[in-house]
Protein backbone atom coordinates (compact mmCIF):
# COMPACT_ATOMS: atom_id res chain seq x y z
CA UNK A 1 0.00 0.00 0.00
CA UNK A 2 1.18 3.54 -0.83
CA UNK A 3 0.47 4.97 2.62
CA UNK A 4 1.02 1.83 4.69
CA UNK A 5 3.24 1.79 7.75
CA UNK A 6 5.80 -0.98 7.96
CA UNK A 7 4.82 -3.53 10.62
CA UNK A 8 8.19 -3.25 12.38
CA UNK A 9 7.88 0.51 12.79
CA UNK A 10 4.31 0.13 14.03
CA UNK A 11 5.38 -2.27 16.80
CA UNK A 12 8.17 0.09 17.91
CA UNK A 13 5.70 2.96 18.18
CA UNK A 14 3.25 0.79 20.14
CA UNK A 15 5.92 -0.24 22.67
CA UNK A 16 6.99 3.37 23.19
CA UNK A 17 3.40 4.39 23.81
CA UNK A 18 2.92 1.64 26.41
CA UNK A 19 6.07 2.70 28.26
CA UNK A 20 4.90 6.29 28.32
CA UNK A 21 1.53 5.37 29.92
CA UNK A 22 2.95 2.94 32.57
CA UNK A 23 2.36 4.45 36.02
CA UNK A 24 5.52 4.85 38.09
CA UNK A 25 5.64 3.07 41.46
CA UNK A 26 6.25 5.26 44.54
CA UNK A 27 9.71 5.06 46.08
CA UNK A 28 9.67 3.07 49.36
CA UNK A 29 12.24 4.23 51.88
CA UNK A 30 13.74 1.31 53.74
CA UNK A 31 13.92 3.48 56.87
CA UNK A 32 10.19 4.11 56.68
CA UNK A 33 9.28 0.43 56.81
CA UNK A 34 11.57 -1.37 59.28
CA UNK A 35 11.85 -5.10 59.10
CA UNK A 36 10.04 -7.32 61.55
CA UNK A 37 13.30 -7.94 63.37
CA UNK A 38 13.82 -4.23 63.91
CA UNK A 39 10.25 -3.74 65.15
CA UNK A 40 10.68 -6.63 67.59
CA UNK A 41 13.89 -5.11 68.92
CA UNK A 42 12.22 -1.75 69.43
CA UNK A 43 9.33 -3.31 71.37
CA UNK A 44 11.74 -5.32 73.49
CA UNK A 45 13.82 -2.24 74.29
CA UNK A 46 10.69 -0.30 75.23
CA UNK A 47 9.60 -3.10 77.53
CA UNK A 48 12.99 -3.22 79.21
CA UNK A 49 12.98 0.55 79.69
CA UNK A 50 9.51 0.43 81.22
CA UNK A 51 10.62 -2.39 83.51
CA UNK A 52 13.65 -0.39 84.59
CA UNK A 53 11.49 2.64 85.33
CA UNK A 54 9.07 0.71 87.53
CA UNK A 55 11.45 -1.77 89.09
CA UNK A 56 11.82 -1.33 92.83
CA UNK A 57 15.09 -2.17 94.49
CA UNK A 58 15.02 -5.36 96.52
CA UNK A 59 14.39 -4.49 100.15
CA UNK A 60 17.32 -4.92 102.49
CA UNK A 61 19.96 -3.71 100.02
CA UNK A 62 20.89 -0.45 101.73
CA UNK A 63 22.76 2.30 99.96
CA UNK A 64 25.99 3.71 101.36
CA UNK A 65 24.09 6.82 102.41
CA UNK A 66 21.55 4.76 104.32
CA UNK A 67 24.34 2.75 105.88
CA UNK A 68 25.89 5.92 107.26
CA UNK A 69 22.62 7.24 108.66
CA UNK A 70 23.49 6.16 112.19
CA UNK A 71 26.45 8.59 112.18
CA UNK A 72 23.99 11.51 112.23
CA UNK A 73 22.23 11.81 115.61
CA UNK A 74 18.50 12.27 115.49
CA UNK A 75 17.04 15.54 116.72
CA UNK A 76 16.88 15.88 120.48
CA UNK A 77 19.17 12.95 121.29
CA UNK A 78 20.85 12.98 124.69
CA UNK A 79 24.54 13.80 124.47
CA UNK A 80 25.58 11.96 127.65
CA UNK A 81 23.53 8.80 127.49
CA UNK A 82 24.49 5.20 128.22
CA UNK A 83 26.97 3.39 126.01
CA UNK A 84 25.88 -0.18 126.75
CA UNK A 85 23.39 -1.72 124.32
CA UNK A 86 21.02 -3.05 126.99
CA UNK A 87 20.85 0.33 128.72
CA UNK A 88 20.29 2.03 125.36
CA UNK A 89 17.38 -0.32 124.60
CA UNK A 90 15.90 0.37 128.04
CA UNK A 91 16.20 4.11 127.46
CA UNK A 92 14.61 3.73 124.04
CA UNK A 93 11.73 1.80 125.61
CA UNK A 94 11.25 4.56 128.17
CA UNK A 95 11.08 7.26 125.50
CA UNK A 96 8.75 5.16 123.36
CA UNK A 97 6.27 4.37 126.15
CA UNK A 98 6.73 7.50 128.25
CA UNK A 99 7.86 5.50 131.25
CA UNK A 100 9.54 7.98 133.63
CA UNK A 101 10.14 10.50 130.82
CA UNK A 102 8.10 12.50 128.37
CA UNK A 103 7.27 10.31 125.37
CA UNK A 104 9.58 11.07 122.46
CA UNK A 105 9.58 8.53 119.57
CA UNK A 106 12.52 10.30 117.89
CA UNK A 107 14.72 9.84 120.94
CA UNK A 108 13.51 6.25 121.18
CA UNK A 109 14.58 5.65 117.58
CA UNK A 110 17.95 7.26 118.28
CA UNK A 111 18.74 5.00 121.21
CA UNK A 112 17.47 1.90 119.48
CA UNK A 113 19.79 2.68 116.59
CA UNK A 114 22.79 3.06 118.93
CA UNK A 115 22.10 -0.37 120.35
CA UNK A 116 21.19 -1.90 116.99
CA UNK A 117 24.50 -0.80 115.53
CA UNK A 118 26.17 -2.77 118.31
CA UNK A 119 24.28 -5.89 117.22
CA UNK A 120 21.59 -5.93 119.89
CA UNK A 121 18.80 -8.09 118.49
CA UNK A 122 16.01 -6.46 120.52
CA UNK A 123 17.05 -3.00 119.32
CA UNK A 124 17.17 -4.24 115.72
CA UNK A 125 13.63 -5.60 116.02
CA UNK A 126 12.35 -2.40 117.66
CA UNK A 127 14.02 -0.20 115.05
CA UNK A 128 12.51 -2.28 112.27
CA UNK A 129 9.07 -1.79 113.81
CA UNK A 130 9.55 1.98 114.03
CA UNK A 131 10.56 2.17 110.37
CA UNK A 132 7.68 -0.03 109.31
CA UNK A 133 5.16 2.09 111.23
CA UNK A 134 6.80 5.46 110.60
CA UNK A 135 7.06 6.14 114.35
CA UNK A 136 9.81 8.55 115.35
CA UNK A 137 11.32 8.21 111.86
CA UNK A 138 10.09 8.60 108.31
CA UNK A 139 8.37 5.40 107.24
CA UNK A 140 10.82 3.34 105.20
CA UNK A 141 10.03 -0.30 104.51
CA UNK A 142 13.48 -0.90 103.04
CA UNK A 143 15.00 0.18 106.36
CA UNK A 144 12.44 -1.93 108.22
CA UNK A 145 13.43 -4.93 106.11
CA UNK A 146 17.10 -4.28 106.82
CA UNK A 147 16.74 -4.20 110.59
CA UNK A 148 14.28 -7.08 110.69
CA UNK A 149 16.73 -9.04 108.58
CA UNK A 150 19.57 -8.30 110.98
CA UNK A 151 17.51 -9.58 113.90
CA UNK A 152 16.21 -12.55 111.91
CA UNK A 153 19.77 -13.61 111.11
CA UNK A 154 20.35 -13.78 114.85
CA UNK A 155 17.39 -16.13 115.23
CA UNK A 156 14.73 -13.72 116.51
CA UNK A 157 11.37 -15.36 115.75
CA UNK A 158 9.34 -12.14 115.65
CA UNK A 159 11.81 -10.61 113.20
CA UNK A 160 11.72 -13.73 111.06
CA UNK A 161 7.92 -13.53 110.90
CA UNK A 162 8.10 -9.84 109.99
CA UNK A 163 10.58 -10.55 107.19
CA UNK A 164 8.13 -13.17 105.93
CA UNK A 165 5.35 -10.58 105.97
CA UNK A 166 7.41 -8.13 103.93
CA UNK A 167 8.30 -10.81 101.39
CA UNK A 168 4.64 -11.73 101.05
CA UNK A 169 2.97 -8.32 101.17
CA UNK A 170 5.65 -5.62 101.09
CA UNK A 171 6.91 -3.48 98.22
CA UNK A 172 9.74 -4.40 95.93
CA UNK A 173 10.49 -7.93 94.89
CA UNK A 174 7.92 -10.23 96.44
CA UNK A 175 8.57 -13.91 96.97
CA UNK A 176 6.08 -16.31 98.49
CA UNK A 177 8.79 -18.97 98.69
CA UNK A 178 10.99 -16.65 100.74
CA UNK A 179 7.99 -15.77 102.91
CA UNK A 180 7.38 -19.47 103.59
CA UNK A 181 11.05 -19.92 104.50
CA UNK A 182 10.97 -17.20 107.13
CA UNK A 183 7.54 -18.20 108.46
CA UNK A 184 8.86 -21.71 108.86
CA UNK A 185 11.93 -20.51 110.79
CA UNK A 186 9.73 -18.60 113.21
CA UNK A 187 7.06 -21.32 113.41
CA UNK A 188 9.68 -23.92 114.30
CA UNK A 189 10.52 -21.78 117.34
CA UNK A 190 6.88 -21.86 118.42
CA UNK A 191 6.03 -18.34 117.27
CA UNK A 192 2.24 -18.45 117.13
CA UNK A 193 1.63 -15.86 114.42
CA UNK A 194 4.12 -17.53 112.09
CA UNK A 195 2.48 -20.91 112.68
CA UNK A 196 -0.85 -19.46 111.58
CA UNK A 197 0.82 -17.80 108.59
CA UNK A 198 2.45 -21.06 107.56
CA UNK A 199 -0.89 -22.83 107.80
CA UNK A 200 -2.42 -20.20 105.53
CA UNK A 201 0.37 -20.60 102.98
CA UNK A 202 -0.20 -24.36 102.86
CA UNK A 203 -3.96 -23.92 102.59
CA UNK A 204 -3.72 -21.43 99.72
CA UNK A 205 -0.71 -22.98 98.01
CA UNK A 206 1.36 -19.79 98.23
CA UNK A 207 5.06 -20.55 97.91
CA UNK A 208 4.36 -24.26 98.48
CA UNK A 209 2.13 -26.91 96.96
CA UNK A 210 -1.35 -26.87 98.54
CA UNK A 211 -1.37 -29.33 101.43
CA UNK A 212 -4.49 -29.46 103.65
CA UNK A 213 -2.77 -31.80 106.13
CA UNK A 214 0.14 -29.39 106.66
CA UNK A 215 -2.27 -26.47 106.85
CA UNK A 216 -4.21 -28.34 109.55
CA UNK A 217 -1.00 -29.11 111.42
CA UNK A 218 0.24 -25.52 111.61
CA UNK A 219 -3.20 -24.06 112.28
CA UNK A 220 -3.51 -26.55 115.14
CA UNK A 221 -0.21 -25.50 116.68
CA UNK A 222 -1.22 -21.84 116.57
CA UNK A 223 -4.66 -22.68 117.95
CA UNK A 224 -3.11 -24.60 120.83
CA UNK A 225 -1.42 -21.33 121.81
CA UNK A 226 -4.72 -19.48 121.91
CA UNK A 227 -5.05 -18.13 118.36
CA UNK A 228 -8.84 -18.03 117.89
CA UNK A 229 -8.71 -17.36 114.14
CA UNK A 230 -6.27 -20.23 113.66
CA UNK A 231 -8.67 -22.46 115.58
CA UNK A 232 -11.45 -21.66 113.11
CA UNK A 233 -9.09 -22.36 110.21
CA UNK A 234 -8.04 -25.64 111.85
CA UNK A 235 -11.67 -26.74 112.11
CA UNK A 236 -12.25 -25.81 108.48
CA UNK A 237 -9.28 -27.89 107.36
CA UNK A 238 -10.36 -30.82 109.55
CA UNK A 239 -13.54 -31.16 107.49
CA UNK A 240 -11.43 -31.61 104.36
CA UNK A 241 -9.26 -34.42 105.71
CA UNK A 242 -9.84 -38.13 106.01
CA UNK A 243 -9.29 -39.92 109.36
CA UNK A 244 -6.00 -41.28 107.99
CA UNK A 245 -4.80 -37.79 107.00
CA UNK A 246 -5.78 -36.43 110.40
CA UNK A 247 -3.76 -39.18 112.02
CA UNK A 248 -0.70 -38.25 109.94
CA UNK A 249 -1.14 -34.55 110.75
CA UNK A 250 -1.23 -35.29 114.46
Amino acid sequence: MKYGIPIGLFLVLLASLAAWWRPSLPHRDAQQFPTGQTVGTEVQNASEEAHARHQVAAPGLRSAAAGDASATPLRGADANGPSGAQAQVALGDSYLTGSGVKPDPEKAAYWYRQAADQGDVTAQLRLGQLYEQGTGVAQDLDEAFHWYGMAADQGDAAAQANVGDLYEFGPGIRSNKAAVHYYRLAAAQGYREAQADLGRMYELGKGVAPDPAQAFLWYSRAADQGDALAAKSRDRMRRQLSPAQLGEAD
